[in-house]
């Protein structure tokens, strides 16, 4: 038990000391990042006291030094990576972008809004047809209602545009040209996302345009929006997996920590079973390339139990980078963050992407893997180039 304790301490540390050598705009990349840290910091002392021995339905394991080496080279990165990217000054003081109005045409961006929140409710007056305009099957069998209500893909990616269209939404209240008509559609295709059945249509609906915002004005201006719509997505997860998902007979509102710590079980248990080689500086730095020895990627799936198959995002940057998964990306990342300009709708869509990720990195590694993500970004790419002011002479 010491060594928990010991590793508790230590963690905590490197996560205060991230905190300190974090130079963003009012520690925005710390906040988004650090839950991924903090839920690692506690991991080893929720495993050694038993509790999530029932999550040991396939096989269990047990701590050897190969966990604790890769706990302490994990966290001693994470202030490393905010060390490292210091080098690198700030364009500005703090994330916020001026004159985007002066930039941007804003009868073009409210066609976009128009155009992007229609094509939404079209892709989910489609979908929703195919479960009767009934969310009945949803509580009876989520995975059959979410199999039907998605069976067309292309129409999913009209539906998905929800999340572009809360974007432009955000940028409309920021240069001042919001109507009513605007916040009804903008609350319409939110709740639509509900519809889907899967709570990170929802996640992405909040925290897409949220992150936008921080990138847009500064993270001292929405903190208190920020911290009370986390509190409502938790609020809601935790509901929405106890009734839709099938919960206990008891409500638990700490159900939510299910879908956390599992994936930290199931990444460990990967690492105890195929150790990736710390190899300098080949299989580090090239282990995306073709010739890398593929039998020393990590195995994957339900790999302790039939409900948990995450292994956080943590999985796929190890196979990448190694020694070097943290530095890997998030040094790049934390760099990308200062130097972007922020006086382009697409750099600041691409800040926004990298926040996510950084707060997805619990569940898993979003950045450039999943083609949902990837297509947002290529809708950006046609919104930023279309909606500029063309200057004459």
């Amino acid at each position: 038990m010491p060594e928990n304790v010991l590793y508790l301490l230590f963690t905590l540390s490197a996560v205060s000391l991230s905190f300190l050598l974090d130079k963003s705009d009012n520690k925005v990349a710390f906040y988004v990042s650090s839950p991924f840290f903090i839920f690692l910091a506690f991991f080893p002392l929720h495993f050694n006291t038993g509790l999530g021995n029932n999550w040991f339905y396939f096989d269990e394991f047990k701590f050897t030094w190969i966990s604790w080496t890769w706990l302490l080279i994990i966290s001693a990165s994470y202030p490393a990576a905010f060390l490292v990217s210091s080098i690198v000054k700030n364009n500005s003081l703090d994330f916020r972008t001026p004159h985007i109005s002066s930039l941007y045409d804003t009868r073009k961006i409210s066609s976009f809004f128009y155009l992007l929140s229609m094509l939404s409710l079209v892709g989910l007056f489609i979908n929703f047809s195919h479960v009767g305009f009934s969310v009945s099957l949803l509580f009876e069998s989520p995975r059959e209602y979410e199999r039907k209500f998605g069976m067309q893909w292309y129409i999913n990616y009209l539906y998905f545009l929800h999340v572009p269209a809360l974007i432009l939404l955000v940028i409309k209240k920021h240069i001042g040209s919001l109507k009513r008509i605007d916040i009804l559609l903008g609350v319409t295709v939110f709740f639509g996302s509900f519809l889907h059945g899967i709570k990170y249509t929802v996640f992405d609906a909040i925290f897409f345009p949220l992150l936008f915002y921080v990138c847009l004005v500064g993270f001292d201006k929405v903190r208190f929006k920020f911290l009370t719509l986390c509190v409502f997505f938790i609020i809601f997860f935790s509901f929405f997996s106890y009734f839709v998902r099938g919960g206990h007979e008891d409500f638990d509102p700490f159900v939510i920590f299910t879908y956390v710590l599992p994936n930290y079980y199931n990444l460990f248990y990967s690492l105890e079973l195929q150790p990736v080689p710390i190899v300098f500086p080949y299989n580090a730095i090239f282990g995306f390339l073709p010739e890398t020895d593929f039998e020393n990627f990590l195995v994957g799936g339900f790999l302790l139990n039939p409900k948990y198959n995450m292994s956080t995002g943590l999985k796929e940057l190890i196979e990448v980078f190694s020694l070097y998964c943290v530095l890997g990306f998030y040094v790049p990342s934390l760099i990308y963050l200062k130097v972007y300009k922020r006086n382009s709708l697409l750099h600041i869509f691409l800040a926004t992407y990298i926040l996510f990720c950084f707060l997805m990195m619990f569940y898993s590694y979003y950045f450039g893997t999943k083609f949902k993500y990837i297509y947002f970004l290529i809708v950006f790419v046609f919104i930023d180039l279309f909606s500029k002011r063309r200057r004459c002479g």
